[in-house]
């Protein structure tokens, strides 16, 4: 599984920058609609950048520019925005940008750390993890930067990589408050904390499907990072892929049809994205070039 570590280039400084307790990469939730484009994160352009790809059509287009890492990309619920971190501002922040990159706005300030963005379903707020207190817990704030966060998590664990049920009542986060990284949800407006599994082994990368009704996530329990797929109570426990090598950042389809991730089964060490059925079967291979792809979500269309 891959981890966070950043190296931060600001003027007269090279400063060395990794995340306490490094944490897992989110996956989203899947918004109702048409399948439209798949935003994701490569290092093809020299550094990582956001992008989006047409599943089936040739070409990609460059989202993000600036000379700084930007990840995470998240589809807001109508597809017309992008949220993602970035270092660019010299801090690890969210920002908000149109879908062409365009009218980017930074939404967290923070001097602590700020990543993993997901959006509410009506549009309006994001939540994201953050350790402005010292641990990493999840926050809330509205979408266009204006007014102040709201934490939603304290405990003595790092809480990351949230995703936001598509009926606004629940999001769904990793955590080692178990001792490893499990997977929990919470009621959106904080408390009611359930947890999702246990297994003795690592849980991360949670997606809702878009109908609320479904999590798709990776799994270490047979010993390599495969895709698993479970009830939203927890029940139904389902292994959707066997590759010897890394599957994660998983991530529905509007449709609910397919489900989109990352994986370096082709070749060791550099990730591609993939596809296959929601039932799992019916493996495609989407990106084949010597990049990195990773972190892929699926815009919702009209």
């Amino acid at each position: 599984m891959r981890e966070r570590a950043w190296i931060l280039v600001l003027p007269g400084l090279v400063a060395a920058l990794t995340l306490l307790a490094a944490g897992d990469l989110p996956a989203e939730a899947a918004f109702p609609g048409t399948n439209g484009k798949i935003a994701f994160v490569s290092d093809r352009s020299g550094n990582d950048d956001v992008f989006t790809m047409t599943p089936g059509v040739p070409g990609t287009t460059n989202v993000t520019h600036a000379l700084a890492s930007d990840d995470d990309p998240a589809w807001s619920p109508d597809g017309a925005k992008i949220a993602f971190w970035s270092v660019r501002g010299g801090n690890v922040d969210v920002y908000v940008a149109n879908a062409d990159g365009t009218r980017l706005v930074r939404v967290t300030t923070n001097p602590g750390l700020d990543v993993d963005p997901a959006w509410s379903p009506d549009g309006t707020k994001l939540v994201y993890a953050s350790v402005r207190n010292g641990n990493e817990d999840l926050y809330v704030k509205n979408a266009d930067g204006t007014g102040g966060a709201t934490r939603l998590t304290t405990a003595a664990a790092r809480d990351d990589a949230p995703a936001w049920s598509p009926d606004g009542t629940r999001i769904v986060f990793v955590s080692t408050r178990s001792g490893r990284g499990d997977i929990y949800s919470i009621h959106a407006g904080g408390g009611g904390t359930v947890r999702l599994t246990l297994t003795g082994a690592r849980d991360g990368g949670p997606a809702w499907s878009p109908d609320g009704t479904k999590i798709v996530y990776w799994s270490w329990r047979s010993g390599n990072p495969d895709l698993y797929r479970m009830n939203a109570d927890s029940s139904g426990k389902k292994r959707l892929t066997t590759s010897p090598r890394a599957d994660e950042d998983p991530a529905w389809s509007p449709d609910g049809a397919r489900i989109v991730f990352a994986s370096d089964r082709a070749r060791p060490g550099n990730f591609d994205l993939y596809r296959i059925n929601a039932t799992g079967g019916g493996l495609v291979r989407l990106t084949t070039g010597p990049s990195l792809e990773l972190a892929p979500d699926w815009q919702p269309g009209s």
